[in-house]
């Protein structure tokens, strides 16, 4: 896919622009320093981009940008393998890790090019560390600092801390306290986890960027920034990101879909064996007193209700929780029977199943009309998109019903190459329908249009009113945003360039040409919007102006 507005084209833009400057210290968009975010998720896509690029970023493109997160959502799902594992046994740690590798957020955002999938994996890495030292010290071997889990909790914080900030080390703080609190043992967390050890490790990790960037920007600023970036976000909704109280609760069910459909049951199991792990019960799992149940109830609610609490809210923001999630709805899948083909399931997990399917068709419906609009190249795709719509859902629920034959006669190669068959399919949507939908990629669009008309890239260009990242991004940063009070003040001064402007603007000035236009959906407000690509006409083309505007 071509870069996606916003959050994902400002990233992939400052990465670039650090892989062409050299300068690993401020990132920094058309010259405007970007000290929102710390730096490791621009250091790795730089570096990835310099990897695949040979060292020639003029050769780049979006996704390369993306490896990053593709191999940190690779390594939460195998860190949600290993805990799950060693908390319940193999079998829940391969749900567990299924249904956080399917679950809607973490497929998104696996194929963004943002610093979220890379704080998933290094949270994961943490929270596994500390589930390791505080584990490892009541099983006696020797201080009970697990050298593993210390590696692990200390080095996922200060990788944290140089994605996004405090996020980790509030976590991993919040989760400790709640655990030792709950079943009154503060011991393997003030001494196993060695927290001085780890102080001394973020910091050292930390500290050199920071110098460097208070160096490069004074400390007033910096702070200024970090500040607006905590406790204004906690205040006040930034960018118009604002939610009630109780929007990420009533998105889970959607966002760690399917494994959803077990979180009730889920949550039920881990407050009754919490209750028994606090008082010392046998809980009939690996981990008796202080085990999984209070561990991974102390990793979601607290963190849940901070998240809740705060003014400014996205859907992602509380996916760092959902590791935990997942093992608990694994957890309680394999506890029942029939939990595959969910035939002894109650009403309620049969209802949601239903609508699951009805999901999916409606998901399958849209990606075959898109399918079919690149088709037709965006014209009106009629008998063709209901076509191939039908013959989509009959698809759909073929492979449901396959599946479910499948998995009651436990033919597995059968599954596992239906399986393959799926995969493919998503390839095919993802990979070939999705781009090549015109209507969405209006920055694309624009960059072909332009580049038809000025190949070498000399003349100056600007964009007014139309700003979105992705025409920066569209043009490596060599593009003006301006308003559209301003375009004929712009032309005056660059009598050679080109202007990107609304159709609109361009009927109250009948001293600029048309060389085209680019309609298509402005995805991040929700409209429709008609750009025209314009230059100054020159004397000679004034009696025809007109005619070529509305051609």
């Amino acid at each position: 896919m071509p870069v996606v507005d916003r959050d994902e084209a400002r990233f992939a833009q400052a990465s670039r622009q650090m892989l062409e400057s050299g300068d690993v210290v401020v990132p920094q968009i058309q010259g405007r320093d970007r000290l929102n975010k710390p730096p490791l998720i621009y250091w790795a896509q730089s570096a990835s981009a310099g990897a695949l690029t040979l060292g020639e970023p003029v050769r780049d493109s979006a996704w390369m940008y993306r490896v990053p997160s593709l191999l940190a959502a690779v390594a939460s799902v195998l860190l949600v393998l290993r805990l799950g594992t060693l908390m319940f046994g193999l079998r829940v740690g391969m749900v567990a890790a299924v249904m956080l590798a399917l679950s809607p957020v973490v497929w998104w955002e696996a194929r963004q090019a943002r610093s979220d999938m890379v704080l998933l994996a290094a949270t994961t890495a943490s929270m596994l560390g500390l589930w390791l030292c505080i584990n490892g010290g009541r099983r006696g071997a020797g201080t009970g600092a697990s050298p593993w889990g210390l590696a692990l909790l200390w080095g996922g914080v200060a990788a944290g801390v140089l994605t996004k900030g405090p996020i980790t080390p509030l976590v991993v703080l919040l989760a400790g306290i709640s655990w030792a609190c709950w079943v009154r043992r503060w011991r393997p967390v003030l001494s196993h986890t060695a927290p001085i050890f780890g102080l001394v490790v973020v910091v050292a990790v930390a500290a050199p960027w920071l110098f460097a960037v208070m160096q490069r920007v004074g400390p007033d600023v910096y702070w200024k920034t970090v500040l607006d970036e905590t406790l204004g976000r906690s205040l006040a909704p930034k960018e118009g990101h604002w939610g009630p109280p109780g929007y990420h609760s009533a998105l889970v069910w959607a966002l760690l879909f399917p494994a959803s459909l077990y979180l009730v049951g889920g949550l039920r199991w881990a407050v009754r064996h919490a209750r028994r792990e606090r008082a010392g019960a046998p809980t009939g799992v690996r981990s008796t007193r202080g085990g999984a149940a209070a561990f991974l109830l102390a990793w979601v609610v607290p963190v849940w209700i901070v998240f809740e609490a705060v003014s400014t809210k996205l859907p992602h923001y509380t996916m760092v929780t959902y590791p935990a999630l997942a093992l608990l709805c694994a957890r309680a899948a394999t506890m029942l029977p029939g939990w595959l083909t969910l035939t002894t399931r109650p009403l309620w997990a049969r209802t949601g199943l239903v609508l699951w399917v009805a999901v999916l068709a409606l998901y399958v419906i849209a990606g075959f009309a898109a399918a079919a609009a690149s088709i037709t190249r965006g014209k009106s795709i009629g008998g063709l998109g209901l076509l191939i719509d039908s013959v989509g859902v009959v698809v759909v629920l073929g492979i449901i019903v396959l599946a479910r034959t499948w998995v009651r006669q436990r033919a597995w190669g059968r599954l596992r190459g239906l399986s393959l068959a799926c995969a493919g399919c998503v390839l095919v949507m993802v990979g070939v329908s999705l781009p090549r939908f015109d209507a969405l990629w209006v920055s694309r669009s624009l960059g072909q249009l332009v580049r038809l008309h000025d190949a070498s890239g000399q003349r100056p260009l600007a964009a007014a009113v139309f700003h979105e990242d992705s025409v920066i991004f569209e043009f490596r940063g060599g593009i003006e945003r301006i308003e559209a009070a301003e375009i004929d003040d712009w032309l005056r001064t660059n009598p050679l360039g080109l202007v990107i402007m609304p159709d609109a603007e361009l009927d109250a000035r009948p001293a600029l040409r048309s060389l085209g236009g680019v309609q298509g959906i402005n995805y991040s407000k929700g409209r429709r919007v008609y750009l025209s690509l314009v230059e100054v006409a020159a004397p000679t083309d004034g009696d025809d102006a007109p005619q070529e505007r509305a051609q």
